[in-house]
């Protein structure tokens, strides 16, 4: 016991908090206005009861457990009733002054004399009475122990309270409720022991694989001790835990391993002794670490039936929406509720399936009962608390002809933190369809046989070997053989079927009202009373006030007072005597009307005033001032929209020894090019560079991080590293969502021409300079895919999952996303980027919902290819003038990554058709047949006149398509400029008489041609 390591501030801390709770119990939850709290420790029976609130509070404390131990918290002190060696630590953590908690000491000196014992109790009981009314004793009455010193306690207690006309309350919730709640050192191990137990099911999955592979026969119980086994020190070595003592890591509980049709999803399930069946298995671990706990569950499927994949997918789907429900504030029952009509809106069947809660609060209590997600649990989360978020269905049955595959449970379960948005997951392992689904045998090798799905070793997609050996030796054999084209054709027309289940499940039973955002209107106040009015409106003229922005009119020998932001715009007419001044407001239906202005816009609106006078001076000095007001505020209204989507992000926790890549370049920069280094923190990235003595600094946090892109330098003049960020952050003025990491492949000091070669230059020089740019180019590429595998590895130790992504080449193709043609390349992970120079393309494939190819004629060279995202507020992104040679290969690339697409002979105007959709979804998809009226086009020949079809959907127009380049661009700086000449020449429009337009088409517009047969 003298050996142990306590930190008396943390004991202080904690200590202080538990007294200022029982000195004003009354207001404090779940405390029943007690006068002081008691608990005694004896000896634990058995380890049946790991987990009792007198050990709990101890752990919390103290860091340790103190057996044969009485302690009184009272209103001002802490009393303990002990063994000298005890006593001799507890007096060890003393504080003198506010920091600290008086701590008095009740020494036992002789543990055989029930005498002593009873004396200290007595004094313990006299320190009793004299906490705040002395009658309110908290205890906690589940606890179980044995030994003499315990039976001493209650005899000597039942007597006391007798006498004293004492009353006992069970301060079990209370003290759950203070524990629920994390401080930094309980969270740093809350991490800690989520990483620990994440590595273990990563090694259960590696132990299954081959017993799966070779059919062998493992029972349960078997697999559960071997999995227990792997807590030693060389598997923490392996792991590279160097720092994490093995004597602070303890399983919280034994695996459980479950298959064959029999789950009890609860977490007193243990493992039995049947074999373990290739069909369901679930797999649930949980370690404590430094006394806490956490708790990973995860279902894995061997070649599962649709259903199950249906099922499973749903439960991922849930999880998501729970992580988004969960967080500060909202109560405990809320989180249940919302999740059991999430299932009733998918799949009615399923919520009857669903389990009774869906998860606890956990720390040194494996499960804290005060914090129980049930639906009648009313106790509001809070932030800093770490939840066993528990998502299950049992009782499933599916297809299969195997009685011990036919009924299945599907269970995910991960450690999560409670915070002020949305929580986050604290366990990291893989859960998406694609790494828990095994297929095994003919399935598996008929996989295995498709050249689509196949993978070099380096992770590219692989084609088929050709061969000379026919599949058939008559030519009638061939005919019910797809071609490529047809097996797309079908393959597409399935994925176009499920888009529209989607969409129609989406949409419809409510779905509406969550497509449709709040309306929120913009309301503006000059003045708040009439006193508030500047003296000089008195004159009755025209004033302009630019303290509260805002323009007073004289109206019928009134002062009426018009803000800024309701003027659209002002126009002065000039005579020979007289000046006029024309104010055109803002009014529901005009040009700029913007989106929520108006609550009532049946209301009655003024839409013009027009004021003439003969003081011209002044009138244009009015005018002036106006107009320098309209452009100060637009301004203001540019910046702050560019602002809105900037997160503030934390600070860079700066590591002893970063792991740093020297001498690289960064895009963008802020004028002064020069190189820098760039560092891997403990949450985050630092690039520092030095240049003409003032430092640039970029900080990138891992949460940030969507994209890592590595790019090799095998057929460019840079090697690079890519980062794609979640959120935009502002890097010189500017708001940037892409940063990039380069260096030249040639040295700056490399002589390119002739001058200095020798006369006797020849092919054994050349040969030599070839293998060294072989050789260092090999060398960079090795040294930043390294770095950017230290990231990824960094990335996860900070719970945020980073993929290193790579392009290939090989299914590359040439576009024009922005201004110039560039060549675009897939990624490993369905994205579309070009990141050579800037502006930099990057399209996350999983966000797209449709693809649409335009212009697809033979008697064109090219075609266009737009991206429709799953969020229809977003913009669509385009890419043109892509080489008709190209379109087998991209519609290819995009059936391989499961996009739907369709082909088209004309351009459509998407920006009507978003907007369209955007007003009504539910009807786009249940009336208008969803994403079908692109079919139409495409299913239609190339001359024939039916290819304009009825819906209204679809434009003969060609809109300028939106650039598909990131927040990195130059020309961002002028839209101040050009809304001031929009609003000059809608200004001039207004002087002059209006005219009808002739349909005619932009300069950048190329007009569909149709043929006739």
């Amino acid at each position: 016991m003298a050996a142990l390591d306590l930190d008396p501030v943390v004991f202080h801390r904690r200590a202080r908090a538990l007294v200022s709770v029982i000195k004003d119990s009354s207001t404090a939850e779940s405390f029943e206005n007690v006068d002081c709290l008691v608990f005694v420790t004896g000896r634990c029976p058995n380890d049946e009861r790991p987990y009792q609130k007198s050990t709990t509070l101890q752990r919390w404390l103290l860091g340790s457990e103190f057996g044969e131990t009485a302690a009184l918290f009272t209103s001002e002190k802490m009393v303990f009733v002990t063994s000298q060696k005890k006593a001799d630590i507890l007096n060890s953590l003393k504080i003198e002054g506010e920091k600290g908690v008086p701590i008095e000491t009740l020494v036992i000196q002789n543990r055989k004399s029930k005498e002593e014992a009873v004396s200290m109790f007595k004094k313990l009981f006299e320190e009793m009475k004299l906490s705040k009314e002395g009658k309110k004793i908290g205890v906690f009455p589940k606890d179980q122990f044995e030994g003499q010193f315990l039976v001493d306690w209650k005899e000597t207690f039942a007597a006391a309270t007798a006498e004293h006309g004492m009353s006992t309350v069970d301060l079990s919730a209370g003290i759950g409720t203070l524990l629920a709640v994390k401080d930094k050192d309980e969270l740093k191990n809350a991490v800690k022991a989520s990483t620990i137990t994440s590595r273990f099911m990563k090694e259960f999955v590696n132990l299954i694989e081959p017993i799966l592979d070779e059919g062998q026969k493992v029972r349960h119980e078997k697999l559960a001790e071997t999995i227990e086994d792997f807590l030693t020190e060389d598997w923490m070595k392996k792991n590279r835990m160097e720092d994490v003592d093995l004597n602070t890591v303890e399983w919280a509980y034994a695996p459980i391993i479950q298959s064959g049709g029999k789950y009890r999803l609860k977490p007193s399930a243990t493992s039995d002794e049947s074999f373990l069946h290739p069909g369901t298995i679930l797999c649930s671990l949980g370690v404590r670490y430094q006394s806490y706990c956490t708790n990973v569950t995860r279902t894995y499927m061997i070649d599962p039936e649709k259903s199950q994949e249906r099922n499973y997918g749903i439960l991922l789907e849930l999880q998501d929406r729970m992580l988004s429900t969960i967080r500060n504030g909202v109560p405990a029952s809320e989180v249940y509720t919302k999740a059991k009509q999430f299932l009733e809106h998918k799949d009615p069947v399923l919520a009857n399936n669903f389990l009774k809660d869906c998860g606890f609060s956990i720390g040194i209590e494996f499960r804290e009962p005060a914090y129980v997600l049930s639906a009648t649990n009313n106790r509001p989360l809070k932030t800093g608390m770490i939840l066993n978020l528990i998502l299950g269905l049992e009782n499933l049955e599916c297809a299969s002809k195997d009685p011990k595959k036919k009924s299945y449970a599907l269970m995910i379960s991960d450690t999560i933190q409670v915070r002020e948005g949305d929580s986050i997951l604290l366990t990291d392992v893989t859960k998406s369809k694609r790494d828990v689904c095994f297929i095994l045998g003919d399935e598996a090798a008929a996989k295995k046989e498709e050249p689509l799905q196949s993978k070099s070793s380096n992770g590219t997609p692989k084609k088929a070997k050709p061969t000379t050996v026919l599949a058939s030796k008559l030519r009638g054999d061939d005919k019910d053989e797809l071609t490529p084209e047809q097996r797309r054709k079908a393959h597409q027309k399935e994925l176009m079927g499920e888009l529209q289940q989607r969409g129609l499940a989406k949409y419809t039973k409510g779905g509406q009202a969550k497509a449709s955002k709040e309306v929120s209107y913009k309301k503006y106040e000059s003045y708040r009373k009439e006193t508030d009015l500047p003296e000089k409106v008195r004159d009755l003229k025209i004033y302009v006030d630019r303290r509260n922005e805002s323009i007073i009119l004289p109206i019928y020998g009134f002062a009426v007072p018009f803000h800024i932001n309701s003027v659209k715009s002002i126009v002065k007419s000039v005579d020979t005597t007289f000046m006029d001044l024309r104010f055109n407001f803002v009014t529901p239906g005009t040009r700029k009307e913007a989106e929520g202005t108006f609550e009532s816009p049946d209301s009655k609106f003024i839409r013009m005033l027009t004021f003439r006078s003969s003081d011209m001076p002044y009138y244009e000095a009015v005018y002036e001032e106006i107009r320098q007001m309209q452009t100060i505020l637009r301004k203001r209204e540019n910046e702050r929209k560019q602002m809105e989507d900037i997160v503030e992000q934390p600070d860079i926790v700066e590591a002893r020894r970063p792991i740093k890549l020297s001498y690289v370049f960064a895009r963008p920069h802020d004028g002064r090019r020069g190189t820098g280094d760039l560092e891997i923190h403990q949450n985050g990235l630092r690039y520092t560079s030095t240049n003409r003595n003032k430092e640039t600094r970029i900080d990138l946090l891992f949460s940030n991080i969507k994209h890592l892109v590595f790019q090799p330098c095998d057929h460019e003049m840079i090697v690079l590293l890519h980062i794609h960020l979640k959120n935009p952050i502002m890097i010189a003025k500017k708001k940037i969502k892409d940063v990039q990491f380069y260096r030249l492949v040639g040295e700056a000091g490399e002589e390119t021409g002739n001058r200095k070669r020798k006369s006797n230059y020849g092919d054994e020089d050349e040969l030599a300079e070839e293998e060294e740019e072989r050789r260092r180019r090999q060398a960079l590429n090795e040294e930043f895919r390294k770095f950017a595998e230290e990231i990824e590895k960094w990335g996860a130790n900070n719970r945020n999952t980073i993929q290193i992504d790579e392009p290939f080449r090989e299914l590359g193709f040439f576009g024009v996303p922005g201004k110039q043609q560039v060549f675009l390349q897939p990624t490993k992970n369905d994205c579309l980027v070009h990141l050579i120079e800037p502006p930099f393309t990057v399209v996350t494939m999983s966000e797209v919902e449709i693809v649409h190819l335009e212009r697809v004629q033979f008697n064109l060279k090219n075609f266009d290819m737009v991206f429709i995202f799953k969020d229809y507020t977003r913009p669509t992104v385009h890419i043109n003038m892509i080489p008709m040679d190209q379109l087998d290969a991209v519609e290819e690339w995009l059936d391989t990554i499961q996009v739907p697409f369709n082909e088209g002979r004309i351009s459509l105007n998407w920006s009507e058709i978003m907007k369209t959709i955007n007003k009504d979804p539910k009807y786009f998809f249940e009336e208008e047949g969803g994403w079908s009226f692109l079919q139409a086009d495409s299913d239609g020949e190339s001359g024939d006149d039916g290819s304009e079809s009825a819906s209204e959907f679809e434009m003969g127009s060609d809109e300028e398509s939106e650039e598909s380049e990131s927040d990195y661009s130059e020309s961002g700086s002028g839209s101040a400029a050009s809304e001031d000449s929009e609003e000059e020449a809608s200004e001039e429009e207004e002087r002059k008489p209006t005219k009808k337009r002739s349909g005619g088409k932009a300069a950048d517009e190329r007009p569909a041609k149709k043929t006739k047969k």
